[in-house]
């Protein structure tokens, strides 16, 4: 019997694709009017996507690349770092149909709960701007346990928290690697919100590519008596 259901936070419950696209247009209005000589908005904003790798890179870093190439100074590539860590987790846009989703699965009598690698101060701004808080039982942050995905214990961390075993638990998520092999490796069923042309994965148990397809898949796995072994 299915009884708590496990998300992913980043392009699974929160648009961060969009969110960081219009916070890395504001950054270059914002750094504009200092330096006057800025080439092409969208310049920027597409070095900074790329050197971003989907989040999977150092800010630090990143923005001193951008400021060598876009002939910044240092301080500014710093400071601009440090208005990442501070305004980007309040400035994340949810999907459509996030809070409905999570609201009525705990009407149908779930425990829910968030399994999000990243800064504990980002990935908390993140929760509490978008009021997703209030609507799970359980928020699980790589960088507070010391764990990452896809390893198993930070997803035994979530489901002692939760009171429930692996069998008991979904796990939603965008990641192959991170979020569906990760928590099949965990014992837990799998759902991929993937893009449409994602090629096939034998890993996840089902796959959806919208949140608004998210509801039946879970309503349709969790009749689904057989668990998943690691």
């Amino acid at each position: 019997m299915v009884r708590a259901i496990l998300f992913d936070l980043d392009r699974t419950l929160v648009d961060r694709d969009t969110s960081i696209r219009l916070f890395f247009e504001a950054q270059w209005h914002n750094c504009r009017v200092t330096h006057q000589g800025l080439r092409s908005c969208q310049a920027w904003v597409e070095r900074l996507l790329e050197l971003d790798r989907q989040g999977f890179s150092n800010k630090d870093e990143n923005y001193l690349t951008l400021a060598r190439e876009f002939d910044l100074p240092e301080e500014t590539a710093r400071s601009l770092a440090a208005d990442f860590r501070e305004r980007f987790g309040r400035a994340v846009l949810l999907f459509p149909g996030v809070p409905e989703l999570l609201t009525e699965l705990r009407a149908q009598g779930y425990r829910l709960g968030i399994i999000t690698n990243g800064s504990t101060q980002v990935q908390r701004a993140k929760i509490e701007t978008t009021r997703l808080k209030p609507l799970v039982d359980v928020v699980v942050i790589s960088e507070q346990e010391g764990i990452k995905k896809p390893a198993p214990e930070i997803f035994a961390h979530a489901l002692s928290r939760l009171g429930v075993t692996a069998a008991e638990a979904i796990f939603v998520g965008d990641n192959l690697e991170l979020d569906i092999r990760g928590g099949r490796g965990a014992g837990l069923r799998t759902i991929w919100l993937c893009a449409k042309d994602a090629p096939f994965a034998a890993e996840a148990d089902a796959r959806v590519e919208s949140v608004a397809e998210l509801g039946s898949a879970i309503v349709r796995l969790a009749s689904t008596p057989h668990p998943v072994s690691p």
